[in-house]
């Protein structure tokens, strides 16, 4: 077998694509102050660190 052969998936094959709007959406989400970052990106099925990244 070569090494070409070989994929690795490293997110459990869960790879999202996300719409312009739909990223929006969240990272207000974070903005309104009603819930904690992670309880945003648990509530989405994102990372809290996408979000931290995006939100500061």
């Amino acid at each position: 077998m070569l090494m070409s052969d070989i994929e690795i998936i490293t997110d459990g094959g869960r790879r999202r694509r996300w719409s312009e709007a739909e990223k929006l959406r969240v990272v207000e989400e974070t903005l309104q102050g009603h819930d904690s970052i992670p309880a945003v990106a648990r509530r989405n099925g994102v990372a809290p660190n996408l979000l931290y990244a995006h939100a500061s």
